[in-house]
C-alpha cells in the first residue's frame, strides 16, 4: 500500500493513518529540532506525496509545517519542520 513500483508513496486514502502511524514515522524518520519543532525526513517520497502527508498532519492534528526541497535531489521535498508551538 505504501510502495508503487519500488518507490515509497503516501496513499491517497489515508484512513489508516493514526497517531500510532505518526509515532512510527517520527521514530524512523524524525528528530527534534533545537527550537522545539520536529523534523521529518521524507526524501524518499515524491513531492506530491510529501505535501499530501503534510496536509493530513495539519487537517487531523492541527500541526503547522513547512516543506523544503532536498539538496541535490531535484524536486523532492521533505517535511522540513513541524511547529510544535502555536
Amino acid at each position: 500500500m505504501f510502495y508503487l513500483n519500488g518507490k515509497k508513496i503516501v496513499p491517497v486514502n489515508l484512513t489508516l493513518f493514526t497517531l500510532l502511524t505518526l509515532v512510527h514515522l517520527l521514530i524512523q524518520d524524525g528528530f527534534f529540532g533545537i527550537s522545539g519543532g520536529i523534523y521529518i525526513h521524507t526524501d524518499a517520497f515524491f513531492p506530491e506525496n510529501t505535501q499530501r502527508l503534510a496536509n493530513e498532519l495539519f487537517i487531523r492534528y492541527g500541526l503547522s509545517y513547512s516543506t523544503t526541497k532536498v539538496p541535490r535531489k531535484g524536486d523532492e521535498k521533505r517535511i522540513f519542520y513541524i511547529f510544535t508551538q502555536n
